[in-house]
């Protein structure tokens, strides 16, 4: 878990909609959603690109305070999800979001 990481997403314009309409999620990735904040960028639909990618995944190939903040934040999950019960967790997290 411990592995910097960049979240991107493209699907087709029905989809997207369709997702608008019906979730209500501020953000995908698990680990923002868990952490209920954008620990780890998201690059969805238009904003998925080869420079965006590009700059985002060069921020964590090397020792920068964007890769440490990444770092940090699955520690937390780590501490969060801690002990028995974590898919159980992780279902109550999503569940608070999605309502």
């Amino acid at each position: 878990m411990q592995v910097p990481q960049v979240v991107i997403y493209r699907v087709g314009l029905f989809t997207a909609l369709l997702f608008h309409l019906l979730v209500r999620l501020k953000h995908v990735s698990p680990v923002n959603i868990i952490l209920n904040r954008a620990a780890v960028p998201e690059l969805l639909q238009s904003k998925l690109t080869h420079q965006s990618l590009l700059e985002q995944v060069s921020d964590l190939l090397s020792p920068t305070q964007k890769r440490q903040a990444q770092m940090v934040a699955c520690a937390e999950i780590k501490e969060k999800l801690l002990g028995e019960g974590a898919a159980q967790k992780v279902a109550d997290i999503i569940e608070r979001e999605w309502s």
